[in-house]
């Protein structure tokens, strides 16, 4: 019997201005890199059952960080053509031409 730990992230979206799927996988890899799960360890089972786990409260044992190898991030990036004439630009804008 091959027991394993399963998590799951929900991400709470409660407003966007644009960016969303950044903003979403920037806070559930944050989640991730700060949780902590319990320490487990394997004893023999009696009665020919194999090895049982125990899992040990945090104030027997410290909680240990995920095992996380790789950190994806979501970046989501635009090329834009520089106006010929804004209404917004004056003398000290910089992407305004001459």
């Amino acid at each position: 019997m091959q027991q394993v730990w399963s998590l799951r992230v929900d991400v709470h979206i409660l407003d966007h201005n644009g960016n969303l799927a950044d903003a979403a996988s920037l806070s559930a890899l944050a989640a991730l890199l700060a949780f902590r799960r319990p320490e487990v360890t394997l004893e023999a089972g009696g009665g020919g059952e194999g090895q049982q786990v125990v899992v040990h409260p945090p104030d027997v044992r410290e909680p240990l960080p995920l095992s996380i190898h790789h950190t994806p991030l979501c970046i989501t990036f635009a090329s834009f053509q520089v106006p010929i004439a804004s209404p917004y630009c004056t003398y000290a804008c910089y992407w305004c031409p001459g």
